[in-house]
């Protein structure tokens, strides 16, 4: 959202980011720390039960994939990102994107952040994807977000 408000460009599409500090608060108190689902503590499948525990309804193979990917996360990294991430607020930032937007609204985007998007975005699509994670591109069922996204892209031709 950042580059999108800072220089043109064609379109720009925000995969089930939380975006205004109250929902993003919310979010980060109510998720265990990041940190502490980072790095090699924990073995793929401790880790794949430790994340299912939290986040129930998927697919065994989906958390084993998850957790691979979490254990090539830095932890120290992650540090500095919890303590950012809750301060920023995209509103000026989406207020600036002179361009098509498309919003994948899935478990981490609530209703009141698409109202507040949509007074925010002159050309604002919003895409429900009902039934995924925050994670997207990380799901087995990610694919049901990938029919917007290529009918948004093919608008823009």
């Amino acid at each position: 959202m950042r580059v999108a408000a800072q220089v043109p460009v064609k379109a720009m599409i925000i995969g089930d980011s939380p975006m205004f500090n109250t929902t993003i608060c919310a979010r980060v108190s109510e998720t265990p720390s990041m940190k502490q689902l980072a790095g090699e503590e924990y073995s793929v499948i401790e880790l794949a039960g430790l994340l299912e525990e939290k986040f129930p309804g998927f697919d065994p193979t989906f958390y084993r994939y998850w957790a691979q990917g979490r254990r090539k996360v830095d932890p120290e990294a992650l540090k500095a990102f919890e303590r950012w991430f809750p301060q920023y607020d995209c509103a000026d930032d989406l207020s600036k994107a002179d361009c098509p937007v498309l919003l994948l609204q899935s478990d981490w985007i609530s209703d009141d952040d698409v109202t507040k998007a949509k007074n925010l975005v002159a050309d604002l699509t919003v895409a429900k994807c009902d039934n995924l994670s925050h994670e997207l591109h990380n799901e087995s069922r990610g694919y049901a977000a990938v029919v917007p996204v290529v009918q948004f892209l093919e608008s823009l031709a």
